[in-house]
């Protein structure tokens, strides 16, 4: 990657008019780079763009609140693990999430962990 002394050079001799071929000849920079950077007007890196995208357990998660707050009178013995809410979940919702082939019970599992987490201190006002 041309530093930006050799970037404004470029630039420079783009705007007095030398072709791209003798921009080449003259730097030895790639053509498809020469054309990147007559053809940029922003050199400000782009921040990174990440779109949140909704839980796989959105729609669920009233269910699985109603069966957690169940388990609070029951033994703690007898209370919901995650496995059991994943398979309860997949028995009575037909709930199944594949992702590159596997089974993602690991990513529910966080999520679980989570949710639970979140609802064991979560303050009512």
């Amino acid at each position: 990657m041309p530093d930006m002394a050799q970037i404004n050079h470029i630039r420079d001799l783009g705007s007095a008019g030398y072709s791209i071929s003798k921009i080449h000849d003259l730097t030895s920079v790639d053509r498809k780079t020469i054309r990147k950077y007559l053809g940029m007007e922003d050199f400000s890196p782009q921040m990174p763009f990440t779109t949140s995208r909704p839980s796989m357990l959105d729609p669920l998660k009233p269910v699985i609140d109603s069966w957690l707050e169940s388990d609070k009178n029951n033994w703690y013995k007898q209370r919901h693990t995650a496995k059991r809410v994943f398979d309860r979940l997949v028995d009575e919702h037909g709930f199944t999430v594949i992702t590159q082939g596997i089974k993602s019970f690991p990513a529910f599992l966080t999520e679980f962990r989570i949710l639970v987490h979140v609802d064991n201190f979560r303050v009512i006002p």
